[in-house]
């Protein structure tokens, strides 16, 4: 009769390893002379404490008994206080600084991607590859959350299907950052990341068009790329001050430059656009430019050249990302020149030659760059990002120079020269813009916005002046081309509500306002006043803090900014001696171009 099997092998078959033909004594027992033994039950699996989602349940505990502990004590003592619950204390929760559970790991991925596809050309400063390695560290090596979500956070803003999101993501990424700061004495919070995050935040915030708000964040990045001696990262000798470790690659090094030259440009832009200070000097910058964009991505180290050599016509040679650097330096000096203008009624013959000394000065710097651009920059034929915002960044630079040396020309020659220049800039910036197929750069990019304003404000003088045929197609074009684009941004709608008050005031289109009333349902009517000019400087304030005042004769108690504007254009059109055109019915509003042909006119 056969033996009758056990369900388990042995103790001694188990521990070596091997097959046990599970009979009392077992074939391997019975020849080793050893004793057979069997186990009567079977082992229960043992639940490791090291097992993740134990350590959540044992910080959700801690965190409970904390608040538990915390309400005890507060009942106990009439006189006390009550205190609010404090967060977790654990290291790992402290370590990641997660407080609240993150979006969707599908959702993380995909405004991840956003941020790549349509963002970093305007902020090339992350490592796409190295950045995405880092999201699948553990949470303590990861990039902190405050950069995390102001990307979420921007990304968001720029898709129509998220951008309910961006505000809650901003808020987040501002909480997280402003904490980081106020830990221990500091030292977690000067780090490149941090300040590639105030750069960011900068960027949403202008897209919110909160410009002082922009302005405090730009001021935070610039001083702490200056702790971290960012501006200094190919000084000769090394300094010994710097806050950061020496860089592991070319690659880490080429971020640190990017990093600098992204708060560098954030800086100018802020500056040359509400005409405060500039808070970095560009004569005691001892970074290089930044390499291409294929060769930080690639890894592939590449010679680079220094601002000061590049604004000596070796442009030539730069990266697309430095000639709009040099580009927006040369926009912001040629902005700062109107702050040089006399009081009114002030004549200084020593000034008024210092003046037109460095505006000649600036408009050969202007005449050079465009003469020395890359041939991968002339636009068209080349429509990128870099090559759009160059082009026009260097022609609005020239209608703002000229625009300032125009209220202080004494000679009619150089006023007709002038009148050429500026016109000549808002064709090139026409042409420019018409030949532009990506909605995404127009949609996203604030300052093409400002451009295509001027552009038309230049248009529309013309037009009056010489009644040109031309002009008039051109800025018809451009209105309805910024009411389709102002339909899902506020700052081109905002800018193009203001060129239809001035259509409607000047009666020049009595249905300017008409073409705009869908976009006053959706704007902002608190919203300040973009691009105003200064009649007697010729001077553009691109992005003002402070609100319209009223005149004296008029009192809107509840009325700010666009309301007031608009009030004030209404009422000049109804107190004007020619009678007012009807006001046609304003159909759906349509894009005037299709994808890959432009504006849709002939250039």
């Amino acid at each position: 009769m056969a033996e009758e099997k056990l369900s388990f092998s042995c103790f001694q078959c188990r521990s070596r390893k091997l097959k046990c033909n599970r009979t009392k004594p077992c074939a391997r027992c019975a020849k080793s002379g050893e004793t057979c033994t069997y186990p009567d039950r079977r082992k229960k699996p043992e639940i490791l404490a090291s097992r993740p989602k134990v350590k959540d349940l044992e910080l959700r505990l801690k965190e409970l008994e904390q608040k538990l502990s915390n309400a005890n004590s507060s009942s106990s003592s009439d006189s006390a206080p009550v205190q609010p619950p404090s967060p977790p204390d654990s290291d790992a929760l402290l370590q990641t600084g997660r407080y609240e559970r993150l979006p969707p790991q599908d959702l993380m991925d995909e405004l991840v991607d956003i941020y790549f596809a349509r963002i970093h050309c305007e902020l090339p400063m992350l490592h796409q590859a190295r950045y995405r390695s880092s999201l699948r560290n553990p949470p303590a090596r990861q990039p902190p959350m405050c950069l995390q979500y102001a990307i979420w956070a921007l990304a968001a803003a720029m898709t129509p299907e998220y951008k309910h999101l961006g505000e809650v993501y901003y808020r987040r990424s501002r909480n997280y950052v402003e904490a980081d700061e106020m830990r221990a004495n500091g030292q977690e919070f000067v780090s490149v990341a941090h300040a590639q995050c105030w750069a960011i935040l900068a960027r949403y915030e202008v897209q919110d068009m909160c410009f002082s708000r922009t302005a405090m964040s730009c001021s935070r990045a610039v001083r702490l790329s200056q702790i971290l001696g960012l501006d200094k990262l190919d000084f000769r000798t090394a300094s010994p001050h710097t806050a950061l470790p020496p860089a592991r690659d070319w690659c880490e090094l080429e971020e640190r430059r990017r990093t600098f030259w992204v708060v560098f440009n954030a800086d100018r832009s802020t500056s040359a656009t509400t005409e405060w200070p500039l808070l970095i000097d560009w004569k005691r910058i001892q970074t290089r430019l930044p390499a291409s964009d294929e060769a930080f991505q690639a890894g592939f180290e590449e010679p680079t050249m220094t601002l000061r050599e590049g604004l000596r016509a070796q442009a030539r040679s730069s990266s697309p990302f430095a000639n709009r650097l040099m580009a927006v330096h040369l926009f912001q000096q040629c902005t700062e020149l109107n702050s040089d203008n006399p009081q009114s009624g002030d004549f200084d013959p020593t000034e008024e030659a210092m003046f037109w000394k460095r505006f000649t000065d600036l408009d050969n710097s202007l005449i050079l760059a465009l003469n020395q651009m890359p041939q991968r920059l002339y636009c068209p034929p080349n429509i990128g990002h870099d090559a759009v915002v160059v082009n026009v960044l260097l022609q609005v630079a020239t209608i703002c120079l000229h625009r300032v040396g125009r209220a202080r020309a004494r000679d009619n020659a150089l006023l007709s020269s002038i009148a050429s220049r500026v016109l000549s800039a808002a064709h090139i910036i026409f042409n420019v813009l018409s030949s532009v197929t990506s909605l995404d750069l127009l949609f996203n990019n604030p300052f093409l916005s400002f451009a295509s304003f001027m552009a038309a404000s230049v248009l529309l003088e013309d037009f009056v002046t010489t009644q040109n045929p031309e002009s008039d197609e051109r800025l018809t074009v451009l209105i309805d081309s910024m009411v389709a684009i102002g339909m899902h941004n506020h700052y081109t709608a905002s800018l193009v509500v203001q060129l239809a008050m001035t259509l409607h005031a000047s009666g020049t289109d009595r249905s300017a306002l008409a073409k705009v009333a869908p976009l006053m349902e959706k704007l902002n009517m608190d919203a300040p006043l973009l691009a105003q000019e200064n009649s007697e400087t010729g001077s553009i304030l691109f992005c003002p803090f402070e609100q319209v005042k009223d005149p004296p004769e008029v009192n809107y108690v509840q009325a700010t900014g666009l309301e007031r504007q608009y009030r004030h254009a209404v009422e000049a059109g109804w107190h004007s001696s020619a009678a007012p055109e009807p006001e046609p019915h304003v159909p759906e509003i349509q894009m005037p171009w299709t994808t890959g042909q432009g504006f849709g006119v002939s250039q």
